[in-house]
């Protein structure tokens, strides 16, 4: 019931950080940021309702990772 909770107030501290950003900051750097993260919070959030999606998900993010993580590592 309670599976989806995070990425929800993840999406939603996004939606208001991007907003709070742009208003009130008028900061476009953060502006982007907050933008990126809302939408992989959103599709992170669309991808876990496919049968499967949310196991493969996380095996695509760890094989993009993995050599991101060697790289950075050495």
């Amino acid at each position: 019931m309670f599976q989806r909770l995070p990425f929800t107030v993840g999406f939603t501290g996004c939606m208001v950080g991007t907003i709070y950003v742009s208003m009130v900051l008028h900061s476009y750097f953060l502006s982007v940021i907050f933008s990126i993260l809302q939408v992989l919070a959103l599709a992170y959030y669309t991808i876990s309702y496919f049968p499967g999606g949310s196991s493969g998900l996380k095996f695509l993010s760890s094989s993009l990772l993995s050599p991101v993580s060697r790289i950075f590592s050495s």
